[in-house]
């Protein structure tokens, strides 16, 4: 019994490896979304901060970004974006918002100049 409980632990310990080690990858080849990001950080965001902070640290970033450009469509929506909250969201996570939601990117860009 405390053999296969090792066993399971052992195996369980390599997971999480292989999950830190491909989550490292698909964020520095830009492939992980943000979306799925923001989903896997409910799910192993507490244990990875404890166990790789970097990694956290750029994954929850990303993370992030998800729940702004959600929350930012919605505004753009209920047209009650502000020329300021345009600047600062282009400013800090306009490449971030270009790569993953271009047509969000080219509206920000299209009001940006609306309201100015």
């Amino acid at each position: 019994m405390l053999q296969e409980n090792q066993s399971q632990n052992q195996e369980k310990s390599i997971s999480f490896e292989n999950l830190k080690s491909g989550l490292t990858s698909t964020i520095k080849s830009n492939d992980l979304k943000p979306e799925t990001a923001h989903l896997l950080e409910k799910v192993y965001g507490k244990k990875l901060s404890k166990t790789d902070p970097d990694l956290y640290s750029d994954f929850s970033s990303l993370a992030s970004t998800y729940v702004i450009m959600e929350a930012t469509k919605i505004r753009i929506k209920q047209e009650l974006i502000t020329l300021n909250e345009i600047q600062v969201l282009l400013k800090n996570f306009g490449p971030t918002i270009k790569l993953f939601e271009p047509d969000l990117y080219g509206r920000l860009q299209e009001l940006k100049e609306e309201l100015k």
